[in-house]
């Protein structure tokens, strides 16, 4: 009877310490995730307000960023008309996407119907123009790998 009772209180105390565990890593990685998603959000949003095609934006004065954020940052960004035509895009500022491919991201964001969220590695904000419609894309493959390798070490643990 007493050793019974010793593994019921084993593995109730190693129960309690999984799901303590769970919810220490949970919280991690999930402020982790968020800050990836809000990090991109204010620069997509310094860019929306600010940014020209072919020129980088002001964001020095941008609370919370680094003098060093517009000479990191790697984006791009397609002016679409009202009815989908891609009107301009600016891929000056990456390397790893062509206009090509800009405009069939834009368009595809387009049809999705959502004004922002993620296109594989990039973040994306769909904002109105005074021509149409402006897609800006925002490279974010550092920070959701980063994400994707706490992740998956605490899911090892």
């Amino acid at each position: 009877m007493i050793r019974r009772l010793r593994h019921k209180l084993i593995a109730a105390c190693m129960l309690s310490l999984a799901i303590v565990l769970l919810v220490i890593l949970g919280g991690v990685n999930l402020m982790s995730y968020h800050k990836v998603v809000s990090d991109a959000d204010a620069i997509l949003a310094v860019l929306a307000t600010n940014g020209e095609p072919g020129r980088k934006p002001d964001l020095f004065d941008q609370r919370g960023m680094s003098p060093e954020t517009p000479y990191e940052s790697r984006f791009f960004s397609v002016l679409l008309s009202e009815d989908g035509q891609v009107l301009q895009t600016d891929t000056g500022q990456i390397a790893a996407v062509d206009a090509e491919d800009a405009a069939a991201y834009a368009q595809s964001v387009v049809k999705s119907g959502h004004s922002a969220g993620f296109w594989g590695n990039y973040r994306y904000l769909l904002c109105d123009d005074e021509l149409g419609s402006r897609v800006i894309f925002l490279d974010c493959g550092r920070s959701l790998s980063s994400f994707r390798s706490t992740l998956l070490a605490s899911l090892s643990l």
